[in-house]
């Protein structure tokens, strides 16, 4: 139940940081819409491989609060795995998969969360949380 607790206080933060930064991207924008998505190369050889598209205006800074989200729940999950805490890895990993599933929900997003998913369910805790923590090495 404290795992819980401390994730709940995690996602507050990342949510308050997320506010913070939509402000201040919203102040630098100017009232200018959201440019088109751009999707990001995927390989089809890795489950992990970034298919997130890069959005402007408000639409990029939920992206990017997302993003923070998702990094910080794969940390504790890479943390409860590599400690053995097997109910909080579970707790993570399924924290993971609803921030990319939120709205806005983006099909890229969605498909992303399916492969980690079946990942998961394939390779275990251990294989998933490397792949997972590479792929947030890269923002």
């Amino acid at each position: 139940m404290r795992h819980a607790a401390q994730t709940a206080q995690v996602n507050r933060g990342y949510g308050a940081a997320a506010l913070g930064l939509a402000g201040a991207l919203l102040a630098g924008c100017g009232g200018s819409g959201s440019s088109p998505a751009t999707p990001v190369p995927e390989s089809s050889d890795s489950p992990s491989s970034p298919a997130l598209p890069q959005r402007g205006g408000l639409i990029g800074a939920i992206d990017s609060a997302r993003v923070v989200a998702v990094c910080g729940n794969v940390r504790l999950y890479a943390t409860a795995v590599e400690g053995g805490l097997s109910a909080s890895a579970d707790e993570a990993f399924d924290a993971i998969i609803q921030s990319l599933k939120q709205t806005p929900k983006d099909t890229s997003l969605v498909a992303l969360a399916a492969k980690w998913q079946q990942l998961h369910d394939r390779k275990g805790d251990a294989a998933t949380s490397q792949r997972l923590l590479a792929f947030c090495a890269q923002y």
